[in-house]
């Protein structure tokens, strides 16, 4: 017989403790915890995410380097007709 358990009566008292330092308690191990700053590099890193990294240091740099800028405006006034231009085209 491989269980020595009665199965009306269950265990006694004193097997329960036997087995309970033996085998430890009857549960789960809780599962490990990504630390917050994993999650937030995760978020970070994706590739939507990185598209406007770059083109958020892009636009720091062009105008970090501007040697004109009173021409602000009128480039403004260029990049927008361009945008006119070329907004269409990505929406086909």
């Amino acid at each position: 017989m491989k269980h020595t358990v009665d199965r009306r009566a269950g265990l006694t008292s004193v097997e329960v403790a036997a087995r309970l330092a033996r085998d430890g308690p009857n549960c789960f191990t809780p599962p490990r915890e990504t630390p917050w700053y994993v999650l937030f590099l995760r978020e970070m890193t994706t590739g939507f995410a990185l598209l406007l990294w770059f083109a958020g240091l892009a636009s720091f740099v062009s105008f970090a380097f501007d040697r004109n800028p009173q021409d602000v405006r009128e480039r403004e006034r260029e990049r927008e007709s361009e945008r006119l231009i070329c907004w269409p085209c990505y929406r086909f």
